[in-house]
């Protein structure tokens, strides 16, 4: 054991308790208490300790103590990991567990150690799953004297810090490319539709198969948030021979065809792929003319005035997936920009995502490097 260290059981150096779920009578906008569902947890502020809620209870409510971890205990979302520290007493729902950390312990430290299990293999089965609080408890955590924790979790707390400080650069540098957008085309005065820049929109074939193949098909979530993901593909056939004009290559504009309400019109564009993977028939390729800028088409296309635009014409009878047809999309109305304005936008747009592959290059560094740290202090 690294250290001489002392091990326990994680139930003997901590308290797993269920959260409940007030009557809605007890529900305020405002309050003394936040009142923290499992959705809560996905909301900005939330990455870490539980602080922004829309609900909150009074003085008499029955609460848990700041700097309790919780977790998803019931459902699906037991899967997704999330764990968070709670900033002040609170109220959880039912479904949510609410670990209370021993005085012997460093609450980060515990925290730490839990972000390195992963729940999903503690689920018991069920109509609904539900995380097995017995194998959580059962699990063994090393007990470093005081002093030691503080200094693991200072260490862990530096790499965390420095990968969330990369990751609000990515997002100051994504607001800057599209105040660009709106500063240089935001009163834009001339318009005309797309076909204006568009010959025509190339669609794919759906196909896919469990067996290893050296062909790939894009799945729909490659365009989802409006940037290319070729990680996101399905293996082809073997038996099936992909034609060459669904290949999807560098420089390509490709846009959802089919989605939810939302997603419907996500659109993104190619800036590296690997050989070899091909268009889904949900994902369409824009054949643009000589007169447009690759670039400048999926920006205007992913601006929230071409947004809405495609989701007004997008269509379907099922009340979550929604589609657009081709027509209706090459009559969606586009800034009438000059070819010589495009590149130049274009080319700030390629300097700033340059940028953000060296930034993205750090944060995986940082990651490495803290998954080395958390292997090497709790495996």
């Amino acid at each position: 054991m690294r250290h001489n260290w002392e091990y326990k059981r994680l139930g003997d150096v901590c308290v797993v308790k269920s959260g409940y779920t007030p009557s809605s009578d007890k529900l305020h906008m405002s309050g003394e208490y936040p009142y923290f569902k499992v959705a809560e947890m996905n909301l900005p502020g939330n990455e870490k300790y539980l602080r922004n809620s829309s609900a909150f209870l009074k003085e008499d409510a029955k609460t848990f103590p700041a700097n309790s971890i919780v977790f998803p205990k019931n459902g699906a979302a037991v899967a997704t990991n999330k764990k968070r520290i709670l900033f002040q007493d609170s109220v959880v729902d039912l479904n949510t567990a609410v670990m209370v950390v021993d005085i012997s312990m460093n609450v980060s430290f515990v925290f730490n150690f839990i972000q390195n299990i992963d729940f999903a293999k503690l689920v018991k089965r069920g109509t609904i799953p539900t995380l097995n609080l017995k194998s959580l408890n059962d699990t063994i955590i090393p007990v470093p004297p005081m002093s030691v924790q503080e200094q693991i979790v200072a260490e862990l707390d530096k790499i965390n810090e420095l990968i969330e400080q990369n990751r609000e650069l990515l997002q100051y540098l994504d607001l800057l490319a599209q105040s660009l957008y709106i500063h240089m085309f935001g009163n834009w005065s001339e318009f005309e539709q797309l076909s204006y820049y568009v010959t025509q929109l190339i669609g794919g074939k759906s196909l896919a198969s469990q067996e290893t193949c050296a062909n790939k098909v894009l799945k729909s979530g490659a365009v989802t948030y409006d940037y290319f993901d070729g990680s996101s593909t399905k293996f082809l056939p073997q038996n099936y021979i992909p034609i060459e004009s669904h290949k999807v290559k560098v420089g390509d504009v490709i846009i959802s065809r089919m989605n939810t309400a939302e997603l419907v019109g996500a659109c993104a564009y190619v800036f590296n792929v690997e050989e070899n993977i091909f268009l889904p028939d949900r994902l369409w390729r824009l054949e643009y003319k000589s007169n447009a800028n690759p670039i400048f088409l999926w920006k205007s296309l992913i601006s929230e005035t071409l947004k809405r635009q495609i989701r007004s014409k997008a269509s379907g009878t099922s009340g979550s997936m929604k589609n657009i047809s081709k027509p209706l999309l090459l009559s969606v109305r586009i800034p009438k920009v000059p070819l010589g304005l495009q590149e130049q936008f274009a080319a700030q747009v390629e300097a700033i995502e340059e940028q953000k592959v060296t930034i993205e290059k750090s944060i995986a560094e940082l990651q490495t490097l803290l998954d080395s740290r958390m292997d090497y202090w709790f495996n």
